[in-house]
């Protein structure tokens, strides 16, 4: 996409100036603006932004968060929007790689990478667990799906991934489709026992399941009743 460079300069400018007056509510329609000036990697001079995002302080750094995470909310999904906040997300997060995100907007956080398909930074990923469970909180489905599809495709990280995800027994299955929606639901209305039953069928790995996992999944059986397993 192209653009007169003083319309873009001028833009670049305003957004620095907003960024330094601390304006969360004006600068983020301006930062999405620039975005799609842009239209692609931020290589020329927009990178002054970059490096603006990456220097904001405290208090500033929530506030400023906060409303990306809820103008982020306000766009349909799949729009280019959506990309442009994650992109600037993670330039904030450059800064921030070891602090802690204020609890308040941890909720925000997670629900943004609840949407990703995966996400590779693993410490953050692993951070953002720690402080949830130590605050007593469950992880929302959608949180621990991406995890679990995280530690499927990363180079980086699965190791570290594999113990906490390991601790994470609910949901059984990821949610987000038509079949795993539905059998969570029925779940739901049943008794503890299907829910161990239905995930230790989850850990099968090979077409021929070994004798320590077959003895397993008949005492899980037994638990619910071979009946009611064969009507379902």
């Amino acid at each position: 996409m192209t653009e007169p460079t003083e319309g873009r300069t001028e833009l670049i400018q305003e957004v620095l100036a907003l960024l330094a007056a601390e304006d969360a509510e004006r600068v983020v329609p301006r930062l999405l603006e620039l975005a799609e000036l842009v239209g692609g990697p931020w290589g020329g001079p927009e990178q002054e932004v970059l490096k603006a995002l990456r220097v904001v302080d405290p208090p500033f750094r929530p506030a400023l968060l906060h409303r990306l995470a809820q103008h982020y909310f306000e766009l349909e999904q799949g729009a280019d929007g959506r990309r442009y906040i994650m992109h600037m997300l993670a330039n904030l997060r450059d800064r921030t790689t070891d602090d802690d995100p204020p609890r308040d907007l941890r909720p925000a956080l997670i629900a943004l990478l609840s949407e990703q398909e995966a996400h590779h930074d693993v410490t953050q990923l692993l951070r953002l667990t720690a402080l949830e469970r130590a605050d007593g909180h469950e992880l929302p489905g959608d949180f621990v799906a991406m995890l679990r599809r995280t530690r499927l495709t990363t180079w980086n990280g699965k190791d570290r991934l594999s113990p906490v995800i390991a601790a994470l027994t609910h949901p059984v299955v990821n949610p987000g489709e038509a079949w795993s929606d539905q059998a969570l639901a029925d779940l739901a209305e049943r008794d503890e026992s299907w829910s161990r039953l239905v995930a230790h069928a989850t850990t099968a790995t090979a077409a021929r399941p070994s004798a320590p996992w077959e003895k397993t999944g008949r005492a899980l059986v037994e638990a619910v009743g071979a009946e009611p397993v064969r009507d379902a």
